[in-house]
């Protein structure tokens, strides 16, 4: 299992921040999403109609994310994407 990178994958997976993961709790908040505008811009907002929401993983996905944290760290805004 690999993380994508963001220009892979669009709304609310390319908006997840490291703060938005609980290790101990094996969930997920999701509180954004992302996507590309006119003129390639990024726009990063809420999800559509409120679904703000906590999402509970098994274990295989936050152990993935965790190795690929500790092997590649996070960018300057936290996100866990891999920018290439």
């Amino acid at each position: 299992m690999s993380i994508p990178a963001p220009e892979e994958v669009g709304g609310e997976a390319a908006g997840v921040q490291l703060g938005d993961v609980d290790f101990l709790r094996t969930s997920l908040k999701v509180s954004r999403q992302v996507r590309r505008v006119s003129g390639g811009a990024i726009d990063v907002r809420a999800p559509k109609y409120g679904s703000e929401r906590v999402i509970y993983l098994a274990d295989s996905p936050v152990n993935a994310l965790a190795e690929h944290v500790a092997a590649h760290g996070t960018t300057r805004q936290g996100s866990v994407a891999v920018h290439r």
